[in-house]
């Protein structure tokens, strides 16, 4: 099965994209930059063949904890990545 990461900035929207793609509110979204902090997965059918969509916190380092997320959304898109050309 694909995996796609949705992966970019704090607060741009992916929160709101991964729950738009999985038709019914999964992730908690905000205003406030650092919402998420853990990844959210979702199957879903693309062209009707399953596919597992990742949301993911965003790429910041101003914190130890935002480091950890980053860290975990760096990890999540390699994962998709891999897997889709058979890593």
């Amino acid at each position: 099965m694909k995996k796609i990461a949705i992966i970019g900035l704090p607060n741009v929207g992916k929160s709101s994209l991964f729950n738009r793609i999985a038709k019914q509110r999964i992730a908690i979204t905000s205003d406030f930059s650092g919402t998420t902090r853990d990844i959210k997965t979702h199957q879903v059918y693309i062209t009707e063949k399953p596919c597992l969509i990742l949301d993911t916190g965003g790429l910041d380092r101003s914190s130890e904890l935002f480091q950890n997320v980053h860290n975990m959304s760096m990890e999540a898109s390699k994962k998709s990545r891999c897997h889709s050309h058979g890593c």
